[in-house]
């Protein structure tokens, strides 16, 4: 099956009308793509229209727009809810995303001005928007909304700077990890893995190659800090990380799962299977579908409510909307039981509260937003057209939830055309695997050693197929080739240590994890407590 069909996205089906212009937005309906499944509802043009209507009016003449001095664009009264001016590509990069999601093409004034400001913003490294201490932020929302430039307006202008940016967010990305705020930092968080991976996934189906690795260090780290024993609850940057808030800024708001969310869209766009236990567990935590223990865990208040006065802290968050809608919705569709939970608070919560009146009409308010200082009333109105999109069956980075033979099928062709390309046979090795076909991922993991007999990663993921199967003998044979072949191999002492602790040598298995420590593996933490553990077990 063609790569581009099984990762197809989704376009936004409304029905609205009327020209383009300044003082009038609306979207031709004959710039509209048919839609590939239904449209969750159909759309009440003027939440939308109205919306962009505002965007428009606030986009500055070169073409950007500024969280921080938007105000200059004001008539007659000003705008409250000015951002920090760091964030600028970031929040143009939104605007952008959201007039695309309307159906705007390369000729209409709005994304012509856009994608020509972002352009200019893109250093000789390839990175938009370096500006503050989080940049990788701006960066990564910008080269989404190029990639989402070029494939859905067709602007050729976005081509080789959707190359170079994607080729800096890939040498961006933490050694088999993932990504934080600058380039290469060594730690991890799941907010930003979120935008790095859409933005990714938007720039493969653009055309631009992605090394399997990305996805796999991606997945690797949503998978690390997910805590089965909470509901699947995804942490920011580490396992059981606490509410997420600036100290005197926004600690007042309540603990909700925007990083679960994010967590099961990644998931879903890597992996594109829907049974997943942690996907089904998500969507319970979103939808508050799940029973808590009061002593081990408490009850989030994740279901879309514009209420700030609840005891257990302020309820407004568009970030925890915005992820929960495009996770939910892709996730179980328009017409599952999660999704009709969501989606009747959510509708419920933005359109009564969008500004009606003056120079406001058509923003959102970001002074009772969870994240509103950060990216001001730009960053509030742009990502809450983008979920009102969603909402109406834009989902962005859509894609078929394929099966696994279908998956597969691009490997079958290429290993055809070449039978001894080795990385084919592990990749399709690692398909396997996450599909949980653990013997035939053992099949292609031995014919990619075969072939290359020092492949030290290899041996590694084979032994992780071998311990799945519960053959642990085997497992740490593999383990202890890799570590032959490679000495400082942390993930090779890591799994072995697994293995040892499956097979109940608990003294062998803490020296591996020992020593996966002492060459700094990035799952410390939850190593010691392992080790913590298995030393009460040999006691």
């Amino acid at each position: 099956m063609n790569r581009v069909i099984l990762f197809a996205i989704f376009s936004v089906y409304l029905s609205l009308s009327g020209a383009c212009s300044k003082d009038n937005i609306a979207v031709d309906s004959s710039k509209l793509q048919q839609p590939t499944i239904e449209p969750a509802k159909k759309p009440t043009e003027k939440e939308i229209q109205s919306a962009l209507d505002w965007l428009s009016r606030h986009q500055e003449k070169d073409g950007h727009w500024s969280a921080g001095s938007f105000q200059m664009q004001c008539v007659d009264s000003i705008c409250s809810g000015e951002g920090p001016l760091e964030f600028d590509a970031a929040v143009s990069g939104l605007a952008l995303l959201a007039f695309l999601g309307a159906g705007y093409t390369s000729t209409d004034e709005p994304i012509k001005k856009a994608v020509e400001w972002l352009i200019s913003q893109q250093g000789i490294d390839g990175c938009i928007g370096r500006v503050g201490g989080k940049y990788i932020y701006n960066h990564a929302i910008a080269t989404f909304a190029l990639a989402e430039a070029y494939k859905k307006a067709k602007d050729v202008r976005c081509e080789k700077p959707l190359g170079k940016a994607i080729k800096y967010l890939i040498d961006a990305q933490n050694n088999n990890m993932a990504w934080r705020y600058s380039y290469r930092p060594g730690d991890n968080d799941t907010s930003v893995t979120g935008w790095c991976t859409l933005a990714l996934k938007s720039g493969e189906l653009a055309g631009v190659k992605v090394p399997p690795k990305c996805y796999g260090g991606a997945l690797s780290w949503i998978k690390m800090v997910t805590d089965e024993n909470n509901n699947y609850r995804v942490g920011y940057t580490a396992k059981g990380t606490g509410k997420v808030a600036v100290r005197g800024v926004n600690d007042s708001w309540a603990d909700h799962d925007a990083l679960t969310a994010i967590g099961m869209v990644v998931r879903m766009l890597i992996e594109r299977k829907k049974d997943a236990k942690a996907l089904k567990g998500g969507a319970e935590r979103l939808t508050g579908s799940y029973t808590t223990n009061i002593l081990t865990g408490s009850y989030t208040k994740n279901i879309p409510k514009w209420y700030n006065d609840d005891p257990n802290g302020k309820q407004i968050d568009y970030y925890n909307w915005f992820w929960g809608t495009l996770a939910l919705y892709r996730y179980d569709g328009s017409s599952g039981e999660y999704w009709q939970k969501w989606s009747i608070a959510l509708k419920d919560a933005l359109a009564p509260h969008q500004e009606k009146e003056g120079c406001l009409a058509g923003s959102w308010s970001p002074e009772v937003d969870r994240w509103g200082f950060e990216g001001g009333r730009v960053y509030a109105t742009a990502i809450n057209t983008l979920t009102l999109e969603i909402y109406y069956g834009h989902n962005l980075l859509s894609g078929e939830v394929v099966t696994a033979g279908e998956y597969l099928a691009d490997y079958d062709k290429v290993i055809q055309l070449n039978p001894n390309d080795v990385e084919a046979y592990c990749n399709r090795a690692i398909a396997r695997y996450e599909f949980g076909d653990y013997a035939g991922a053992l099949v292609d993991f031995s014919k990619a050693i075969q072939l290359n007999p020092n492949y030290a990663e290899a041996y590694c993921k084979r032994g992780n197929a071998n311990r799945e199967l519960g053959r642990y003998k085997d497992a740490i044979t593999d383990y202890s080739k890799a570590i032959q072949l490679k000495p400082d191999y942390a993930d090779a002492y890591y799994e072995r240590g697994a293995a040892k602790e499956g097979g109940l040598d608990y003294e062998g298995a803490i020296d591996d994890l020992e020593k996966a420590i002492e060459l700094n593996s990035p799952y410390e933490d939850e190593l010691q407590l392992k080790i913590d553990k298995l030393r009460e077990q040999v006691k």
